[in-house]
């Protein structure tokens, strides 16, 4: 994942907390050997934490350099002691602003809790030396990939919602922004919005049949002015930059549609493509071995009273454990929803990886409902128990 260093101070501003323990950080490269531009520089990281959290380790230089670079991203780990591998790196050097190589100072490394707290930050010195490609090769890095690329921006939305500009978005809420992009299959892209608010963002991404969706989401209440969107050649340099002027507010939501009246009362389980003679739906039954790419249709009664909307998710379960996510639904409006609505969503294991074990069985289903900033508003467990199976046709 490219990302730079002017926006590592927005990310991580944090101090340390007990709950974390670091108990050792050791780098691979020895400091007496020089790094190409580009180069990986990983470290063998042993710590415990007492939550489940995500780690990231990222470069320090001199305060008045700001190279491009990017580090490693971070999958969530759960609590406990491990022992993982990070890296980060520098490229696009310029051989002529630095003809005897940028000098990497510290390794900063980061630890955040699934719910966005501070358990560690801190800086470990290092002595690291990139050197620059000579400025006849970075010049032709710094162009790779530019033919026929092009931007164009399409949308703004949360959770199936377009929004316009001066709309109102809420903090903790997924913020996508939508491109049609020509370019070559190197190619990737980053979004970020325009704000001196603090917020979190998706590694860069690469286009499936030209569109993009990019995410992110806000920390603190404010405004934004709009997003800058990047391109990366297959050097992870940025070769092209697009900023759209789309002002939005971002206000805290997270107490829409609590300790308010609901209904949220699954209905039955049908298969969505299959009739019986007199048009009714035919149900699945408990037990039941279906196809992963079987569509099945979910009933629910709805009712909310959240202004802003509410989304639902379905995951199915694995005993008494919650498994993979399946179905997550549009934004569901208050107006929509003030009748005791039964709306129906159509669910699927297109989407979940059977590459270890082609068969799954799960125990029935979890489904939620939340409040656009992801506070859950209510939730049910069904007992449904099924075989799904891959279909390797």
């Amino acid at each position: 994942m490219s990302c730079f260093g002017k926006l590592f101070s927005k990310l991580f501003g944090f101090q340390p907390k007990p709950e974390f323990i670091l108990h050792s950080i050791t780098f691979k490269t020895p400091e007496s050997e020089s790094l190409s531009d580009g180069d990986l520089l990983w470290a063998t990281i042993d710590f415990e934490s007492r939550y489940d959290c995500r780690i990231w380790m990222f470069s320090q230089v001199k305060e008045d350099e700001l190279p491009n670079g990017g580090y490693m991203p971070s999958d969530v780990l759960p609590a406990g002691r491990h022992t993982i591998e990070r890296y980060f790196y520098l490229n696009d050097i310029d051989a002529e602003k630095y003809p005897n190589g940028l000098t990497v100072t510290g390794a900063i490394l980061s630890a955040k809790s699934t719910n966005n707290d501070a358990l560690y930050h801190e800086v470990h010195n290092i002595n690291y030396v990139y050197k620059p490609f000579s400025s006849e090769e970075l010049a032709q890095r710094q162009t790779a990939d530019k033919d026929n690329l092009n931007i164009e921006f399409v949308s703004v939305r949360y959770d199936g919602h377009i929004l316009s500009p001066n709309d109102s978005i809420s903090i903790d809420s997924q913020i996508t922004v939508r491109i049609q992009a020509e370019c070559n299959e190197n190619v990737r892209f980053s979004c970020v919005p325009l704000t001196d608010l603090s917020y979190g963002f998706d590694p860069i991404s690469e286009t499936v049949d030209g569109l993009l969706d990019l995410n992110f989401n806000m920390n603190e209440i404010g405004d934004i002015s709009g997003f800058m969107i990047k391109a990366y050649n297959r050097y992870d340099i940025a070769i092209e930059s697009l900023q759209i002027d789309f002002p939005l507010k971002v206000e805290n939501w997270h107490d829409d549609g609590q300790d308010a009246p609901i209904t949220f009362e699954p209905d039955n389980l049908y298969y969505a493509n299959m009739a019986d003679e007199n048009d009714n739906l035919i149900p699945v039954d408990e037990h039941s071995t279906i196809a992963h790419n079987t569509d099945l249709s979910s009933y629910m009664y709805l009712n909310h009273q959240a202004k802003h909307g509410v989304i639902v998710w379905i995951y199915d379960m694995l005993g008494s454990e919650i498994g993979e996510c399946i179905f997550k639904s549009s934004l569901l409006s208050y107006d929509e929803c003030q009748e005791d609505d039964n709306p129906c969503f159509i669910i699927n294991w297109e989407d979940v990886d059977f590459s270890e074990n082609p068969v799954r069985e799960i125990s029935g289903f979890y489904f939620q409902l939340t409040n656009v900033a992801g506070d859950v508003l209510a939730e049910q467990t069904v007992e449904h128990a099924l075989t799904i199976r891959q279909n390797e046709e």
